[in-house]
C-alpha cells in the first residue's frame, strides 16, 4: 500500500513538471542591426535613397517586435531583401539584418479587478508590442456572452499626453462599468505619444494610428480567450482619441490577406462613438474652418508631425505646404469612401463659433461638408454625400453627451 502511494506521488510530480514545461514560453526580441544596399553589383553611394520608403517589401521579422519560436528552435540573425525603385530611375537591393536574443516574459494573468465597487475579470498592462507604451487593459463582463462585442477606448491628450487610465476616471465620458454590465467586453489602450514617435516624412501611417490598429488586431486575435465576438468591435475616445477612432473607422483594412496570426486580423470596426474629435489633422484646413483671426495652433498637432509649435505659428502656410502629403495620410476625412459600412456618432460640448480645436465645426464638416467653400478648396467629400450612417450633436452639457455616447455603444452600434 505504501509503495502504491509513493508511485502515485511520483506520477503527480512528473505530471506537474510536464504541465510546467508546457507553460514555459520562449520568445525572442529582434532589434535592427544594419542595412546593406547594393546597386549594379557594388555598394551604392546614395544609400539613404536606396534604403528609403520607395517600394514595398515583405519582412518575416518586425523590428523590436516579439515573435514566437517552436521549442528547441534557435535564431541568431534574420534578414530579408527588398527591391527599391530609386525615384523611378534605377533599382537597388537592400538587405536588412536583425539580431535576435532571448527575452523572458510572463503570460499576462487574468485577475479580479474592481470598478466602481463591482468585481470583473481583467488583464492589465498587456503588451501588444515591444514599446513600453504599447500596452492595454482588457475587461470581461461578469455574465459575458461570446456573441457580444468589444468596446475599445482610445485616450485623448493632443497626441502628446494622456493615458488609458482616463477611461476609469469619475468624469470620463465613456462608462466602462455600464458597458461591462451590458455584457460587452471593454478594453482601454495606450499608444506611442508624439515625443516618443512623431509622424515623419516618408512614413505611410502615423505611429499613434499604427499602434491603435495593432492593438485592435491583437485583441481580435485573442477574442476567444477574452470572450467577445471579434466581428463586433466598437471604438470610442475623445479629442486625439476620437481622431484615431475615426481614422480607423474609415481607413482601408490594414490586415494582410491570406496571412495567419495577428497580421491577418482585420482593423475595420462596426462603429465609432467619439467626443470632441478632430476630423481633419490638416492645420491649414482647421484654420479655415475655425477662422484664421481667432485661432492659433497649440502644441498638439505640430508635435504630432514633429514640428515646434512656435516655428509653425511663425509661418503656418509654409509648413502647410511641406506637410501636405502627411496631412492627407493622417486626416480621418481623407479616408472616407462609399464602402465604409460603419456607424458614426460625434458629440461636442461646445457650440459653434468658439474657435477651438474641439469645436463642432469639425464634426459638421465631416458629416455635411459645410462650409462648402472649405470643402471645395480641399476637395473633400462628406458622410452625408457618401451615405455613411452618422449623427452629430453639439452645444449640450457633457452629461447629455455622455448618455448619448454610452447609449449608442450599448444599444445602437451593432
Amino acid at each position: 500500500m505504501k509503495a502504491v502511494r509513493i508511485l502515485f506521488i511520483l506520477k503527480l510530480i512528473v505530471l506537474s513538471m510536464s504541465v510546467s514545461a508546457q507553460r514555459r514560453f520562449v520568445k525572442y526580441s529582434c532589434e535592427f542591426s544594419q542595412t546593406t544596399c547594393t546597386y549594379g553589383g557594388g555598394s551604392i553611394a546614395w544609400q539613404w535613397r536606396c534604403a528609403g520608403n520607395y517600394g514595398q517589401e515583405t519582412s518575416p521579422v518586425i523590428p523590436g517586435d516579439f515573435f514566437a519560436l517552436n521549442q528547441g528552435q534557435i535564431i541568431k540573425t534574420s534578414s530579408y531583401s527588398g527591391r527599391y525603385d530609386n525615384q523611378g530611375e534605377d533599382e537597388c537591393t537592400c538587405t536588412h539584418s536583425y539580431t535576435c536574443t532571448p527575452k523572458s516574459f510572463r503570460r499576462p494573468q487574468t485577475r479580479s479587478c474592481f470598478l466602481n465597487g463591482s468585481k470583473y475579470s481583467c488583464q492589465k498592462d498587456v503588451a501588444y508590442g515591444s514599446h513600453p507604451s504599447q500596452k492595454l487593459d482588457i475587461w470581461r463582463p461578469q455574465n459575458y456572452n461570446s456573441s457580444r462585442g468589444l468596446v475599445v477606448y482610445i485616450h485623448g491628450g493632443g497626441f502628446y499626453q494622456g493615458d488609458k487610465s482616463s477611461a476609469y476616471q469619475r468624469f470620463s465620458t465613456v462608462n466602462p462599468k455600464k458597458i461591462l454590465d451590458s455584457g460587452f467586453a471593454f478594453a482601454s489602450i495606450n499608444y506611442r505619444l508624439s515625443d516618443e514617435a512623431h509622424f515623419g516624412a516618408g512614413e505611410s501611417i502615423p505611429p499613434a494610428m499604427a499602434d491603435s490598429a495593432k492593438a485592435i488586431q491583437f485583441l481580435r486575435s485573442k477574442a476567444k480567450s477574452f470572450g467577445f465576438n471579434k466581428r463586433n468591435v466598437a471604438l470610442t475616445g475623445g479629442s486625439a482619441g476620437g481622431a484615431i477612432s475615426l481614422w480607423l473607422a474609415f481607413h482601408d483594412d490594414l490586415s494582410k490577406p491570406g496571412v495567419s496570426g495577428l497580421a491577418g486580423e482585420s482593423t475595420r470596426v462596426s462603429c465609432a462613438a467619439v467626443f470632441e474629435a478632430q476630423t481633419t489633422l490638416n492645420m491649414g484646413e482647421i484654420r479655415d474652418l475655425l477662422g484664421a483671426d481667432g485661432y492659433e495652433q497649440k502644441k498638439g498637432l505640430p508635435a504630432f508631425f514633429g514640428i515646434n509649435v512656435e516655428n509653425y505659428n511663425r509661418n503656418p502656410r509654409l509648413f502647410d505646404r511641406v506637410l501636405a502629403a502627411r496631412y492627407k495620410k493622417a486626416s480621418p476625412i481623407s479616408h472616407i469612401s462609399s464602402d465604409d459600412k460603419v456607424k458614426v456618432l460625434m458629440t461636442y460640448n461646445r457650440d459653434l463659433n468658439e474657435g477651438d480645436i474641439h469645436s463642432p465645426e469639425l464634426g459638421i464638416y465631416l458629416a455635411q461638408g459645410s462650409p462648402h467653400s472649405v470643402k471645395r478648396k480641399y476637395k473633400r467629400k462628406s458622410l452625408e454625400q457618401l451615405g455613411i450612417s452618422h449623427e452629430v450633436h453639439f452645444g449640450q452639457h457633457q452629461f447629455f453627451n455622455k448618455f448619448k455616447i454610452n447609449d449608442f455603444l450599448i444599444n445602437r452600434c451593432f
